[in-house]
């Protein structure tokens, strides 16, 4: 069984909380289009069966969206089963897990179900296609980072289907690390040491201190003010090449390389010495994965 280390949340409650959310945001209750198509047949005992079926080769995250339905289901002997682990890489028209309840509740979980789960299964998606690049490169060391750009509310969820797709998490909030960016450095007023001096003489001591720095006379100042880690932001390959032999010559820190990576460029920055490549896109960009229920 395939395990994904998690530390940031309990996934029943937070899928069960965010799809209760969107049930609500979409005023089920008031479905007038399942109301108005409604026949006899349609009693109280009625059930019938659908199933969740892949449309395009994906990266699956949310088998715990099917716990939070069951939960949040109203109807007796209602049924929400899934086939896939979250994390497995899933082909194409396959069937991924099997409702079955009264149809107008599974017309009611249908949109807000695969909302979510498309969006969460397309952050893995695109994740796991930067993490077999590196691998296929021979760089299976290098940690693929996602950053704080999620959308509000779905940060841990965004997080977590990041992690599904085989990449690591840069700081999950603001309390969770230190890094001093450029509008840090212009809020001290100070010089780029007197602010990482302060810094570490205020935040709690096992925190390590990252800076990010935009080219080498930064670097530089950075390095004699005893960084723990370095984030070479909008670097060009070539500079990052400049800016890691500068850096090796010196000391060995953690070097995080950010800014306009994508995959038509992330192979250019498979440069040995780099240890990590932040993307923002992994969860501010992000093309859903394809998925459909149908009725059986």
């Amino acid at each position: 069984m395939m395990m994904i280390s998690n530390g940031y949340h309990e996934l029943n409650s937070l899928w069960r909380g965010h799809l209760q959310s969107a049930l609500e945001e979409d005023r089920v209750q008031w479905d007038w289009t399942t109301q108005g198509c409604a026949s006899a047949k349609n009693n109280a005992d009625h059930r019938i069966e659908a199933r969740v079926l892949s449309k395009s080769p994906l990266v699956w995250v949310g088998s715990d969206a099917f716990k939070a339905l069951k939960e949040l289901s109203q109807i007796s002997n209602s049924e929400f089963i899934c086939h896939i682990e979250d994390g497995r890489r899933v082909p194409a028209q396959t069937v991924i897990g099997s409702w079955k309840s009264h149809p107008s509740e599974l017309l009611a979980f249908e949109r807000s179900f695969l909302n979510n789960v498309s969006f969460l299964s397309g952050i893995a998606t695109r994740t796991r296609g930067f993490r077999d690049l590196a691998d296929q490169k021979g760089f299976q060391d290098l940690e693929i980072l996602a950053t704080r750009k999620t959308l509000p509310g779905l940060k841990d969820l965004s997080l977590y289907a990041v992690l599904c797709g085989g990449g690591k998490v840069h700081r999950r909030d603001l309390a969770s690390g230190i890094l001093i960016k450029e509008n840090h450095f212009a809020m001290s007023g100070q010089s780029m040491t007197e602010t990482i001096h302060q810094c570490r003489s205020r935040v709690p001591h096992h925190f390590k201190i990252q800076a990010e720095v935009k080219n080498q006379s930064e670097l530089l100042q950075v390095i004699e003010a005893g960084v723990d880690s370095v984030l070479l932001d909008n670097f060009t390959p070539t500079e990052v090449k400049s800016a890691i032999n500068e850096i090796r010559s010196k000391t060995d820190l953690f070097i995080e390389v950010s800014g306009g990576i994508h995959e038509e460029n992330f192979c250019d920055f498979l440069i040995p010495g780099v240890s990590a490549i932040s993307i923002g896109g992994l969860t501010h960009t992000v093309r859903s994965s394809d998925l459909s229920l149908l009725f059986e």
